[in-house]
């Protein structure tokens, strides 16, 4: 059985259909390019820390490729939410303690007008601190 009805042929073979539209109706114009891309990765069976780290770095390194090529993209799913933010952990609490020594040896310079008086409070505090950011870092 053969319907032509609009342009396109209808053929209808015992349980298989198949359509064929002309020429002019096949042609799809090409697409703009790709803005970004946004992908979802939901990763399971990840034990440990070290596990979901490297496997946040490996997937960061092919992103970063492909960014380099022109296409910005941007990872998401549960390791880039909650366990991203060890990647850097260590340089961002470094950070924040030397910023917190910083604001405390200039206050505490013009509280006492004496810097060095504020150079032994901020130095017995800094060993404190290393101390405590050892044992709970590493």
């Amino acid at each position: 059985m053969v319907v032509e009805s609009a342009g396109f042929t209808l053929s209808v073979l015992g349980y298989w259909a198949a359509v064929s539209l002309s020429l002019s109706l096949c042609l799809v114009p090409r697409s703009q390019p790709l803005a970004f891309a946004q992908l979802g990765f939901y990763l399971h069976d990840l034990g440990d820390t070290d596990q979901v780290t490297s496997t946040i770095g490996q997937i960061r390194e092919i992103c970063e490729t492909f960014a380099q090529r022109g296409l910005p993209n941007y990872p998401r799913g549960i390791p880039f939410t909650f366990w991203e933010q060890y990647m850097h952990l260590r340089f961002n609490l470094l950070l924040a303690l030397l910023c917190v020594f910083a604001a405390v040896f200039f206050v505490l310079t013009l509280i006492l007008l004496n810097p060095w008086a504020a150079v032994v409070v901020v130095s017995l505090g800094w060993q404190g601190s290393v101390c405590a950011v050892r044992v709970c870092v590493w």
